[in-house]
């Protein structure tokens, strides 16, 4: 559970769409699980590997998004982000960023308000 919590914490969702690499990468750090609907194939992109998610199934709060279309590339017009993992995300971050010795410090500063938690991967968005 402790390397779960610092992936989520370090996760940042823009920068998995905006890096634009092809889901049948080997280098790709997210299963693509393909899935029959019964109203066609799907394709998820989660953060559990392929092994877990066969033997044990795919719960909403691990799917990341979708493929639009199927086999393609993640770039932002090809992919659909999931609510209910954006949800998680930004819960278990709200519960668990508190516990970084930096966030702590940050907060400790402000004493009353908040402050936004930037992904530095991303850069300036000026």
């Amino acid at each position: 559970m402790q390397r779960l919590k610092k992936f989520f914490v370090s996760f940042s969702l823009f920068a998995l769409i905006s890096s634009a690499f092809s889901a049948n990468d080997a280098q790709y750090p997210f299963a693509v699980i393909s899935a029959d609907t019964g109203a066609g194939e799907v394709q998820y992109v989660s953060i559990l590997p392929q092994k877990i998610v066969f033997s044990m199934g795919l719960i909403p709060q691990a799917i990341v998004g979708q493929l639009r279309q199927p086999n393609g590339k993640i770039t932002p017009d090809n992919f659909a982000r999931n609510s209910v993992f954006v949800d998680y995300m930004h819960d278990f971050i709200r519960r668990e960023a508190v516990q970084i010795p930096q966030i702590k410090s940050q907060a400790q500063k402000i004493k009353n308000g908040k402050f936004d938690l930037i992904d530095l991967r991303l850069g300036s968005p000026n």
